[in-house]
């Protein structure tokens, strides 16, 4: 007995991309069963993915945000008959892992694996790995079917149509030689039939020259051809490389907050698959169709029964490609995500080499880099074995196909009905049909991977930028730098609010100070202010004008930060300053002093031009800190944000920074967020938080007097007076004496 299931629909496999993609990929599988087909990106939105994975809450609501009725329950084996598939079920063990039920009996289940596809397990396999758990779905009218928005296919022709002319050409020169190879054929036949049995020397003569006038000119539009053919693909390659960059650039900062980096990064070399579509899959299956209809028209011509056997090549050889098309989309797949899993971890390790060597932990890492490569260097092997199948397959059919048209061929000659060179002419056009049905799987799953970079790196470009979260911007006057915050609410996450009820105001030119335990929110305060988030609830307004309403590019020209743990780009300390906008050195300068960095700065071997290392590992944390601080004041925007941005600094570097600051803060609303009393002290205002929520507000003396929160933060760093000496009476004078 089967549960309540749609099992005439296929349960499609959205093979998960990242480690903690299984929940976005199930969901997925089970929004494109009912038809509304999203890409694995959509989904993680949907569901709210972060680096720690997806909740049953979250499937849950990203379930009713497209239209299915959403239910998470806990039960046992036998009450799955009871739920309708396909239905999310959570496994227990490890980091957990999320798997599709989508049939039940009885005695056994099949699941969808994201990362393995459609299994069936028995019933005592399952419940051992079942923690209990599931989301079922079940389709409401609000349910929409939707086309996926990811098309790499069409995303290739609209490629093609912006250089027609030049692939035009290339076309053009791929038939033109190929036309002239078959010259070979009709020249044999002369050579046979007219000139060996006549002797004909001038005629040998004159062929024979052609035939080298004819591999000249072949040889020219080859590599004509190819020429042009890397002249396009490098075009398209920049191209199309250049607006991935520009669109990860332009990606709202949750997607790099909850993402693997490096994964995103790695994806834009995939736009050598778009060269390779244009170049060897599309245009090589242009010219190889139109070789296959000529040359099987010339050998109907010669002999329809011969053409009758060459045609039964392709149907052999479609039927296995046809066949082992999943499987070899899924295996190429698998290779490039574990590639970019080896890779990642790679950069990740290296970037904190200091730190695995300082703790003696390079053997664990030797070994985790090696799992990687292992699985790296075994998926990728499946993937070439997967694809090796259909191209031996292709061989083994032509083959057959070639002996049976020379079998046929010798006995049409040995009965008087075919001339030898009539046999040539045929065999020839017989091995040009068949070369392209035995390239067929090559360039097919060529185009397949192709196709499969450009739809991993469309999965990014296709998702919204910040500049389209606000459809009407209301344009920033001159920015004065007040900021509000009405009755604001923040998650990251859904239903965990790291900010609760803020409601509080910052005059334009104050300096305000931000102070609370690690945890209590300080940060995502700074972080709604920059625009880098919206409030979950609530406004936060810039001059009266909701952060909701005003282009992010346009909200960020008014605000300057140093946010904690900033890193330095591997490029000059000018350019780390200037974040590469021409900027006169004598600004840079006047920045870099009032940062305390300009002196440490003249003593590098280059000044302002000497080199960063990577992360800024050249220079300790106090002068990567100032640099940061120069490139926050050099901005000169009306509103500065320095979060921890003194932390590293030693008191009397602190002191000269802040002191300066102070003396240029004319207009300039300052947001200040520390631990240090020495930094709290010079604001106007002191904010303190707890748990995501205002609790104080006040001026240093005021919040001490109360001896609140504040004062428990703070009262290790307050250093008692002296006691005044005390005047002894006469008489205590006279008892001591040495």
């Amino acid at each position: 007995m089967l549960s309540k299931t749609l099992i005439y629909r296929r349960l499609p496999w959205i093979r998960a991309s990242e480690g903690r993609d299984c929940g976005p990929s199930v969901f997925a599988s089970v929004a494109h069963f009912y038809k509304h087909r999203i890409t694995l990106e959509q989904a993680r939105s949907l569901v709210g993915a972060d680096r720690n994975g997806t909740s049953l809450a979250g499937l849950r609501d990203g379930g009713r945000a497209i239209g299915l009725e959403s239910r998470p329950a806990q039960a046992i084996y036998s009450a799955l008959q009871h739920i309708q598939l396909p239905a999310i079920a959570h496994l227990k063990g490890g980091e957990g892992h999320y798997v599709v039920i989508h049939k039940w009996s009885p005695t056994s289940v099949v699941v969808l694996d994201p990362s393995r596809g459609l299994r069936t397990l028995s019933k005592a396999e399952f419940e051992a790995m079942w923690s209990g758990y599931l989301v079922e779905f079940k389709p409401t009218a609000a349910l929409k079917p939707r086309e996926i928005d990811v098309k790499p296919f069409k995303t290739l022709l609209q490629l093609a149509r912006q250089h027609k002319l030049m692939l035009g050409i290339v076309l053009f020169f791929a038939l033109l030689a190929t036309s002239l190879g078959w010259v070979t054929s009709f020249f044999m036949q002369i050579l046979i039939d007219s000139i060996i049995p006549n002797r004909d020397q001038a005629l040998l003569f004159a062929l024979g020259l052609g035939l080298i006038l004819v591999s000249v000119f072949q040889s020219t539009l080859q590599f004509g051809r190819l020429w042009l053919s890397a002249k396009v693909g490098q075009h398209v390659h920049q191209a199309y490389s250049a607006q991935y960059i520009d669109r990860l650039l332009r990606l709202p900062m949750k997607v790099f907050d909850v993402r693997c980096i490096p994964g995103l990064v790695l994806r834009v070399t995939q736009a050598d698959g778009v060269q390779l579509a244009l170049s060897e899959g599309l245009i090589t299956i242009l010219a190889d169709v139109a070789m296959f209809v000529t040359a099987l028209g010339i050998i109907a011509f010669y002999n329809p029964i011969a053409a009758l056997i060459a045609a039964a090549a392709l149907p052999l050889v479609w039927f296995v490609l046809f066949a082992l098309n999943d499987r070899v989309y899924n295996a190429q797949l698998a290779a490039i995500i574990r590639m970019e899993e080896f890779t990642s971890q790679m950069v990740d390790v290296f970037d904190c080499v200091r730190t695995i060597k300082v703790f003696g932990a390079e053997e664990q890492y030797k070994a985790l880099l090696n799992e990687k490569l292992a699985n790296f260097t075994k998926s990728r092997m499946d993937s070439r074995i997967n694809i090796a199948l259909p191209s031996a397959w292709s061989v083994l059919a032509t083959s057959l196909i070639t002996a049976s048209i020379l079998w046929y061929g010798s006995s049409q000659v040995f009965a008087g009905r075919m001339t030898p060179g009539e046999l040539v002419v045929l065999f020839g056009m017989v091995a040009f049909y068949l070369q392209p049905i035995q390239r067929l799987p090559a360039t097919i799953l060529n185009l397949r991977t192709a196709l499969l970079g450009i739809e991993r790196m469309d999965e990014i470009t296709t998702l919204p930028d910040e500049a389209s979260r606000t459809s009407e911007p209301i344009a920033l006057a001159e920015v004065k730098g007040e900021i509000k915050f009405n009755d604001v609410h923040f998650a990251y996450m859904r239903n965990k609010m790291v900010l609760k009820k803020l409601n509080f105001e910052i005059k334009p030119g104050e300096t305000v100070a931000i102070v609370g335990e690690t945890g209590s929110g300080k940060t995502s305060l700074a972080n709604l202010i920059a625009g880098f988030y919206l409030p979950t609830h609530g406004d936060v307004l810039i001059d009266g004008i909701s952060t909701r309403n005003i282009d992010p590019d346009e909200l960020r020209r008014s605000i300057s930060a140093v946010f904690q743990n900033t890193r330095l780009l591997q490029q000059s300390i000018r350019d780390n300053i200037t974040l590469m906008r021409d900027t006169d050195l004598e600004l840079i300068r006047n920045a870099a002093k009032i940062a305390q960095a300009d002196e440490f700065i003249a003593g590098q071997m280059y000044g302002y031009e000497s080199q960063v290392a990577r992360g800024g590992d050249n220079f300790s944390s106090g002068q990567g800190q100032r640099i940061t601080l120069a490139r926050a004041l050099l901005k000169n925007a009306p509103i500065l944000i320095l979060d921890e941005a003194t932390s590293n600094l030693d008191s009397a570097t602190e002191q000269g920074f802040l002191q300066a600051l102070e003396d240029n803060r004319a207009g300039r609303t300052t947001v200040v967020i520390a631990h240090r009393l020495s930094t709290i002290l010079r604001a106007d205002r002191i904010l303190v938080m707890e748990n995501g929520e205002i609790i104080e507000s006040g001026s240093h003396d005021q919040l001490v007097a109360q001896a609140g929160h504040y004062y428990n933060l703070i009262k290790g760093q307050i250093t008692k007076p002296a006691p005044e000496p005390i005047v002894m009476p006469e008489t205590h004078l006279n008892q001591l004496a040495a």
